[in-house]
């Protein structure tokens, strides 16, 4: 009888397969801080928005020209001219703060009122999960903190909620944790000098290399290589009441909405441009698993954005493409399948192809350059939530069990081995 876990073992030795993982496997210590080092971007401790000779090739000096994607344009870059840096992140000039020239920026866009830092248990340096608050337009003095860090958040399981809630909870008869995300919509003020402008709060928490991971999370190795990186999680809907705005001035031309799902962030360099860093840029694939309205709308177009993030500072520097897919979009792809976010908070598991997932983002041609054969690495693994347009409505991801396994594919085993 043939022992097939041997033959596994001794098959990843010979194909010299180098192990990544996020560092906190299974979610056992639930150490979490937002991004940024305590009080950056608040005060004389600017953000790092720097636009000339650092290596980008946008016509402003972000990685994509502002006309790329006029939806995010080139935020913070000091210009007459305003599609240079009006989009969804910043739409006026300035800020909307302090007019001060610094660098190729204002000061309005560099120093806020405050820099919420935020943390469970005992984050250390590359041990931790990250999260990310972002609430765009983000590039605005009408926000409490800097891009990255918009707004304050709680720890919903010990204080009152605020818009941004992130908590851990123990999993029962586990020596483990899940984590809860949550966006409230009814504790945010809608206004900005007077505007009603609910914007897009978006908050996630994950993996990320060199923020809060000391390596890369996983790779996609050379696609005839036998075997694959899997991301495997648990995730249900927690709290779930339907988004809405219920000022008497709501837009109508805006409706509300929100989603839920998980990214992964990849990079690799440009076909077109062999060895050249300055090409090398980060890839997304973005899937929903839940969604509702007019954001569930635009992520289910199954389209590619060009998003320019010019914060040295930030993990997600300098942007990248992004590839927005649904869950029922994904299937039809040959060889992955995953599942929608079941309504009734039960836990769904999820155990995803990384070589699957950005060969079914290939197929649709989601990115300017093909992913390459020869494999690539995965930076990042993150899960969020997000809302649109709204003053009032709750969602509630919590994810348990997230892990990175390796395992042989059909490509070389077949499961025909005797157990």
């Amino acid at each position: 009888m043939i022992d097939k876990s041997l033959i596994i073992l001794s098959s990843f030795f010979f194909l010299g397969v180098v192990y990544a993982d996020v560092h906190d496997r299974n979610i056992v210590d639930g150490d979490i801080r937002s991004e940024y080092a305590f009080g950056l971007g608040t005060g004389n401790d600017y953000l790092n928005l720097s636009y000339a000779n650092n290596g980008l090739h946008g016509e402003q000096g972000c990685l994509f020209d502002a006309s790329a994607d006029p939806v995010f344009s080139c935020a913070g870059f000091r210009s007459n001219n305003p599609s240079d840096w009006q989009g969804n992140t910043q739409t006026r000039s300035a800020c909307g703060g302090d007019t001060t020239p610094i660098g190729d920026s204002w000061l309005g866009c560099l120093s806020y009122s405050d820099s919420p830092y935020f943390s469970i248990g005992n984050p250390q340096t590359n041990d931790y999960w990250v999260i990310h608050a972002n609430h765009d337009p983000s590039f605005d003095q009408c926000r409490v903190g800097p891009p990255s860090l918009s707004q304050p958040i709680a720890n919903h399981e010990i204080e009152p909620e605020k818009i941004f809630n992130i908590s851990t909870t123990d999993v029962v008869g586990e020596n483990k944790k899940q984590i809860n995300v949550k966006i409230n919509a009814s504790q945010l003020n809608p206004y900005c000098d007077n505007v009603l402008e609910p914007g897009l709060p978006f908050l996630s928490v994950g993996s990320h290399k060199d923020a809060g991971n000391m390596d890369v999370v996983a790779t996609v190795p050379a696609l005839d290589a036998g075997y694959a990186d899997f991301l495997k999680f648990k995730m249900k809907l927690g709290d779930y009441i339907p988004f809405d705005c219920t000022e008497l001035n709501c837009p109508q031309k805006n409706p509300a909405g929100s989603h839920a799902g998980f990214f992964v962030i990849a990079e690799w360099e440009s076909a077109a441009n062999p060895g050249d860093p300055d090409i090398s840029y980060p890839k997304f694939v973005w899937i929903e698993l839940f969604g509702s309205g007019v954001i569930s709308d635009a992520t289910n177009a199954n389209s590619t954005t060009k998003w320019n993030w010019p914060i040295a500072d930030s993990m997600f520097w300098p942007g990248g493409e992004i590839a927005f897919l649904g869950a029922h979009k994904v299937s039809e792809c040959v060889g992955i399948d995953i599942e929608p976010l079941s309504l009734f908070g039960f836990y769904t598991d999820y155990n995803v192809n990384l070589t699957e997932l950005f060969k079914c983002a290939n197929e649709f041609n989601r990115f300017q350059d093909p992913i390459p054969e020869s494999g690539f690495d995965i930076l990042g693994v993150h899960f969020f939530v997000e809302a649109a347009n709204a003053t009032t409505g709750e969602l509630e991801i919590s994810v348990k069990d997230i892990k990175i396994d390796t395992e042989i594919i059909d490509l070389i085993f077949k499961d025909d081995f005797e157990s």
